[in-house]
């Protein structure tokens, strides 16, 4: 598969797969004419040139480092915490074991170098569902690759934990690396288990001679984890891992068979690779006992939760019933004060028709008194000008009580 042009379709010409040796072609990605070209060359990148340090100068150019495993990928870069694809990319492992450098590379063609890690102690290969995982590279930034399949995520995966432990000198810490994540609880001390496995040799940088294995077998391997029957090793190197779930343990000769070794089997002093996986799982009874407790837990919650969910719909239901009763209220009270505000409005008229008959026969000349009253209703000028023709004919304002409170009057009285 090309994913630039096709000029680049053979650079992820792989090697044997599972980390057992041979380098990817490679050549044309990396520059190197190299002359030779004998198509299963090893073929080597050149670091970028490093800061010349003050004292003890090295060579001016940087470290050639060998490609140890290569696959295509489909790249995602996480930005504000949103994975952003970053198209097709090849995704290679470096090393160079005699100082102890390795790198994951990301690339795009030739000398078009993506991004890259540092693959140590400190590096962390997380693996994800459907063939998905996850790094941090050297600028803290993070990314995300999915492999074509099952088997080229554990080819890379065994690689990086190679690389890994490589990069310790092969010290005393285990290396542990999921391949395969698996499903529930975490396996602890007390627990039993029953695996598959296969182990290796770890010779020459990888792979070497298997000396073990029940893959192919009808039985799986039982055994109580922390309880001593096992090597070391294996008592630590499963804590953690799940119901199949799958590992690649790389496991120092202190904490494998040591100095006896196995006769026929395991040099004295030989570090060992393994690949481990889940089958079955029976759990300490106190781990069963707190994991019923916390389904029970969780159950209970779950349905506090919905019952409260319920109470919630409930109370809004009630809620819209009550707005739509006092909209129905708000709107029969409307229309009763309607009719009250116009009965009103008939008997304040009938006062003032009273009140001005009782001031003089003759109101407004050629109007009749109920148009009259009419119109002075809503209009307290047309009403004070009414009240003085009324004084000047006959009188009427008592004494003392000008224009203006004789309206007045009139208007309280309505």
């Amino acid at each position: 598969m090309s994913f630039m042009d096709d000029d680049d379709g053979d650079f992820l010409a792989n090697g044997p797969a599972g980390g057992t040796g041979g380098a990817p072609k490679l050549a044309q990605l990396f520059g190197g004419g190299g002359g030779g070209g004998g198509g299963d060359a090893e073929f080597t990148y050149k670091a970028p040139k490093q800061p010349k340090k003050a004292k003890g100068g090295g060579g001016g150019g940087g470290e050639q480092m060998s490609v140890l495993q290569a696959a295509t990928v489909t790249t995602y870069k996480y930005v504000n915490e949103q994975a952003v694809s970053q198209g097709k990319l090849g995704a290679a492992i470096l090393g160079q074991h005699s100082t102890k450098e390795y790198k994951l590379l990301l690339y795009a063609a030739k000398q078009q170098h993506v991004t890259a890690a540092a693959v140590n102690m400190n590096f962390t290969l997380h693996i994800q569902g459907n063939n998905y995982t996850s790094f941090v590279d050297d600028q803290r930034q993070r990314w995300s690759m999915a492999f074509d399949s099952a088997a080229s995520l554990a080819d890379f995966a065994k690689q990086v934990a190679l690389c890994k432990f490589q990069s310790a000198g092969g010290g005393l810490m285990i290396v542990q690396q999921d391949l395969v994540n698996g499903d529930g609880l975490d396996l602890e001390a007390g627990d039993n288990i029953e695996c598959k496995y296969s182990g290796w040799l770890l010779q020459d940088h990888t792979f070497g001679r298997m000396f073990d294995s029940n893959a192919s077998s009808d039985k799986s391997f039982r055994f109580r984890i922390g309880k001593g029957k096992v090597i070391k090793g294996w008592d630590d190197g499963v804590v953690g891992m799940k119901k199949g779930g799958k590992r690649c343990l790389v496991i120092p000769s202190s904490l494998g068979y040591g100095s006896q070794g196995v006769a026929d089997r395991i040099p004295a002093g030989a570090n060992l690779i393994f690949e481990v996986d889940i089958k079955k799982v029976k759990f300490s009874k106190e781990k069963e006992a707190e994991a019923a407790a916390a389904a029970a837990a969780a159950e209970r919650k779950a349905a506090a939760a919905a019952e409260k969910k319920a109470a919630a719909a409930a109370a809004a239901d009630n809620a819209s019933i009550a707005s739509d009763s006092d909209n129905e209220v708000r709107g029969r009270a409307a229309s009763l004060t309607e009719q009250m505000v116009a009965g009103a409005g008939d008997s304040q008229k009938a006062k003032l028709l009273s009140r001005m008959a009782k001031m003089g026969a003759h109101i407004m000349p050629g109007v009749s008194a109920t148009e009259a009253v009419d119109a002075a209703a809503n209009d307290p000028a047309l009403l004070q000008q009414m009240l003085e023709q009324q004084a000047l004919a006959g009188g009427a304002v008592p004494l003392g009580m000008n224009m203006t409170t004789q309206q007045q009057q009139i208007q309280q009285q309505q």
